[in-house]
């Protein structure tokens, strides 16, 4: 499983497969660790908040709109709960004390 610091390592590996290593560019999310890289017109970033991480790619854009992609895409996690895909009460199991 590829998370975190691996995953935006994995795509700088990747760039540097396909040719010239991709540029870090700086990119204010909000998040508690946020990892961003350029490679021609496509943009990658990975972002972490607490134990989600989120893996935003971006091409034919400016970087602005990509920072503006990553902040709505961290500000998502804390919106889903549970209750939204579970609105009644879970029937107890059989493994229930």
């Amino acid at each position: 499983m590829t998370t975190g610091p691996n995953l935006a390592e994995h795509e700088r590996k990747v760039s540097t497969e396909y040719g010239e290593p991709a540029k870090p560019v700086t990119v204010d999310a909000g998040a508690d660790e946020t990892q961003a890289m350029q490679d021609g017109d496509s943009f990658e970033v990975v972002t972490r908040i607490g134990a989600v991480v989120a893996h935003l790619h971006a091409s034919d854009t400016e970087l602005g709109n990509v920072e503006y992609a990553a902040k709505v895409k961290i500000a998502r996690p804390p919106e889903v709960r549970l209750e939204r895909h579970y609105p009644e009460p879970l029937p107890p199991t059989r493994f229930a004390k």
